[in-house]
């Protein structure tokens, strides 16, 4: 992909983040406390359970073989959110890529170039600051 591909593929990102924010803002809180995951490992199928499809299950999500509690980010990571695709799956590689293109959606980072693991380990950061970190992705 070249360096128009790529600008644009981050334009997209970044705009389906503001309609995110956006549309939280806008939504009024929640009555019901949210979801909290169980802190334990997790197997992919497991994990998958945890897509955000069911209001009433946490959002979870695994980088590098890390399990995230993201509800709080729900309107982010949840149905119809902007990184719905990530949600339930190990996503290192997409989230590295910035790509929503679901054979991006793995865990298999061999397949990454220095700035792509760069970007992914940047993404670590930010989850280890804002979600909480409940286990393992296990097989």
């Amino acid at each position: 992909m070249g360096l128009l591909g790529k600008i644009v593929q981050n334009t997209k990102f970044v705009a389906k983040a503001v309609r995110a924010v956006t549309r939280e803002k806008t939504q009024p809180a929640p009555r019901e406390p949210l979801p909290v995951g169980e802190e334990r490992d997790y197997t992919a199928e497991e994990l998958r359970a945890y897509d955000g499809s069911d209001p009433t299950r946490p959002v979870l999500l695994a980088i590098e073989g890390r399990v995230f509690d993201v509800t709080h980010g729900r309107s982010f990571y949840g149905k119809g959110g902007p990184y719905e695709v990530f949600a339930g799956r190990e996503c290192a590689v997409a989230l590295a890529r910035m790509s929503f293109d679901e054979a991006d959606v793995h865990g298999d980072t061999s397949v990454l170039e220095p700035h792509e693991r760069e970007k992914l380990t940047d993404w670590l950061e930010t989850f280890e600051g804002k979600y909480r970190e409940l286990g393992k992705l296990t097989s």
